[in-house]
């Protein structure tokens, strides 16, 4: 029996590397609910990362885990990326692999030699996707419990036949003996920072757990000059296509033309877009754009912001933008965060996916009665007016009703990081207390049956095999019985 004052701290660490902040966030606001329960909570990303923790004062101890991806190496991924179409294969997607996966190294280096050192030795590895192999590392060679997050399904994992799937190369020189195992079902833990409502439902095994959106308690509120421009304008759509995308001149002008034809149109009265600064750079200031009666608007008017309906800052206070009563429509690139956030705060949303889970929530935010797509190939101004006009006038209300339910499931979907703590929790007292020796006395309480089973056995192979031979001999008993009476009959005739 536990003793009232008995101490359950344990030291946990979370990992980070690439994929950048939206990667490091969902695992740091996981850190901060473990540490108010009283845990050591620890942080490890790649050098010049470390003000990723800058508001997560509970953090106390940052590793670094090696050389973060040049800035370089990631504008090439994206340029690579931003044009790929299915037709083109999977050469430029294992081209990123490749990067991704030749970050291995060092955090498998840094990781093991944490575990080594008795001072530094972890209790708990919670990492993002990125890290899993590493972290997979540490949980076959020290047997230390690991906990992964994922933006979304994880690929190949409980897989359904109802719901379509998604589509280690250095191992060896470093001394890396073990296998990592393949299964449907996951051996470590598995959080996926999303819902039931924007993922498709489906049954998952204990070990995985949909614990998402993971948003943070707090954001920065709207200054002065956002808020007087949302309340003088009713009917505003917020576009924010993410730090990464950065778009050809041509797809540039097609969005701002097609922003400025709804605004001519009176489908809404004010635009914010936030605009990174290489892709602001990729503006023709000199261009012109159609205005109101025929007349020309200056692009370099538009971005210095001389418009009166228009803001276009390098950064946004986006999660109160969205908030706002008057943001009327989210222009979106689709990205895990971005479809997260916009589900919790309630707007609509029209999305211009571009790669990996984008498309893949694309499809998901239309499927909820949410969204509207466009293909980043095909979109035209026309389009983008078009269906503006088609949210702002709602004329069966579908789309305010869509997203008013799924921001209520997205409310109280957002408590699950407690959830998340809880789960982190069992796995991470469970291990010491069923070893002995470094031996396991008995299975992972969350760890169903037929993962330790051979596939004929989990499968009831045997069972069929012979229920089958069984039908088999009774029928050729029951052939048998019909050949003899039919035999006496013949000859009593």
């Amino acid at each position: 029996m536990l003793e009232p004052n008995s101490s359950s701290k344990r030291r946990i660490l979370l990992c980070s590397t690439v994929g950048g902040f939206t990667h490091a966030a969902p695992i740091l606001e996981l850190g901060a609910v473990l540490a108010a329960r009283g845990h050591e909570v620890q942080f490890g990303a790649n050098s010049g990362q470390e003000h990723w923790t800058s508001n997560y004062p509970s953090i106390t101890r940052l590793h670094s885990f090696g050389p973060a991806l040049p800035d370089a190496d990631a504008e090439a991924h994206y340029a690579r990326m931003i044009p790929w179409r299915p037709s083109d294969g999977t050469g430029p997607i294992m081209e990123s692999k490749y990067l991704f996966d030749s970050y291995w190294p060092d955090t498998w280096f840094h990781l093991r030699e944490i575990m080594l050192d008795p001072d530094t030795k972890l209790d708990m590895i919670i990492a993002d996707f990125f890290v899993e192999a590493a972290a997979k590392d540490m949980m076959i060679e020290f047997g230390v419990p690991i906990a992964v997050m994922w933006p979304q399904m994880p690929y190949l994992l409980a897989p359904v036949s109802y719901i379509p799937g998604q589509p280690g190369f250095q191992v060896e020189r470093h001394g890396v003996k073990h296998a990592v195992p393949l299964a449907s079902k996951p051996n470590p833990l598995v959080f996926v920072n999303s819902f039931f409502g924007l993922e498709p439902a489906k049954d998952l095994p204990p070990l995985m757990q949909v614990v998402g959106p993971i948003l943070g308690d707090e954001y920065s509120p709207l200054d002065e000059i956002y808020q007087a421009f949302l309340e003088s304008h009713d009917k505003t759509v917020y576009v924010a296509l993410g730090t990464h995308i950065t778009l050809p001149r041509v797809e540039l002008m097609k969005l701002l033309n097609g922003l400025v034809m709804a605004l001519d149109a009176g489908h809404i009265n004010g635009v914010i877009w936030s605009i990174g600064k290489s892709a602001r750079q990729n503006f023709d200031r000199s261009a012109q754009v159609e205005g109101p009666n025929g007349g020309k608007i200056l692009v370099a008017d538009i971005l210095d912001e001389k418009h009166p309906d228009i803001r276009v800052p390098s950064f946004a206070p986006q999660r109160a933008i969205l908030e706002h009563p008057n943001t009327k429509l989210y222009l979106t690139h689709g990205g895990g965060s971005s479809a997260n956030e916009t589900l919790f705060h309630g707007n609509s949303t029209l999305i211009l996916g571009f790669f990996f889970d984008q498309l893949a929530n694309s499809a998901r935010l239309v499927e909820a009665g949410v969204g509207l797509a466009m293909d980043k190939f095909h979109f035209t101004a026309d389009e983008i007016a078009d269906k503006i006009g088609r949210f702002i006038s709602d004329v069966d209300g579908s789309f305010g009703s869509n997203a008013e339910r799924m921001e209520r499931i997205a409310r109280v979907a957002s408590r699950r990081k407690e959830l998340a703590a809880d789960m982190a929790e069992e796995v991470i007292f469970d291990p010491k207390l069923r070893s002995a020796g470094g031996r396991a006395l008995r299975p992972m309480h969350l760890q169903t049956a037929n993962m330790r089973m051979p596939v004929w056995k989990a499968r009831n192979w045997d069972l069929w095999f012979v229920s089958v031979s069984a039908l088999a001999h009774a029928r050729r008993l029951d052939l048998g019985i019909f050949r003899f009476v039919w035999a006496i009959v013949y000859d009593a005739n």
